[in-house]
């Protein structure tokens, strides 16, 4: 089993999707509230998961479909890079949350502003992750058309 995930890494695309939706039912009365700017938005943590869930999914049908260009060098690092940054907005939305509440109580806008910078900087790493396939797609594609 694990020679088989290390020889398509893709896979563990289709365990993650599995794994959130399966969460999603654990969490079914939570909801989460972004701030942004003069409004409120309220999201129910399930739509949240059953979001990461498809997104996951989508990943794992168009590696399937296109597994043989690609190189498991730049699968893993897709892979890894995706789950740092969930991992991050994870751990990072849980200290902000405690750090909001420090910041009604005690209005520090520096650290207001520190957890937008980081937030921030979570959105390009996690756009930035996403051009990997389609450079593993286009350096496969160029290999392909080198050997005929």
């Amino acid at each position: 089993m694990i020679k088989k995930l290390l020889a398509r890494p893709y896979h563990l695309f289709l365990l993650m999707a599995v794994v959130l939706f399966v969460l999603s039912f654990f969490h079914f009365n939570n909801s989460v509230d972004f701030h942004v700017h003069d409004t409120y938005y309220v999201m129910n943590v399930p739509s949240i998961y059953w979001g990461l869930s498809l997104f996951f999914l989508l990943f794992w049908m168009i590696y399937h479909f296109s597994y043989r260009l690609l190189s498991n060098k730049l699968i893993w690092w897709h892979l890894m890079g995706i789950i740092i940054s969930i991992a991050a907005i994870i751990l990072f939305g849980r200290y902000q949350l405690s750090g909001i509440r420090h910041y009604y109580q005690y209005s520090n806008f520096e650290q207001v502003n520190t957890y937008q910078q980081i937030g921030r900087i979570i959105a390009v790493t996690i756009i930035a992750i996403q051009f990997l396939y389609p450079i593993n797609l286009v350096l496969g594609l160029i290999k392909r058309f080198k050997k005929w």
